[in-house]
């Protein structure tokens, strides 16, 4: 679609992509609120636990 629409508007693919790019992340954030999402906590590592020597 994007090649398309490069070649009915003459405007690059590259600039259309990075415009809904940025698009899509102005409405992510606009509705932030609403997403919950709990942190994230890595693994302990093998032997972690472990009394250091």
């Amino acid at each position: 679609m994007p090649i398309r629409l490069e070649k009915a508007f003459r405007v690059s693919m590259d600039t259309l992509m990075r415009m809904q790019g940025s698009f899509d992340i102005a409405r992510a954030r606009q509705r932030a609120h609403d997403i919950k999402a709990a942190p994230f906590k890595a693994p302990k590592a093998k032997g972690e636990n472990r009394a250091s020597s």
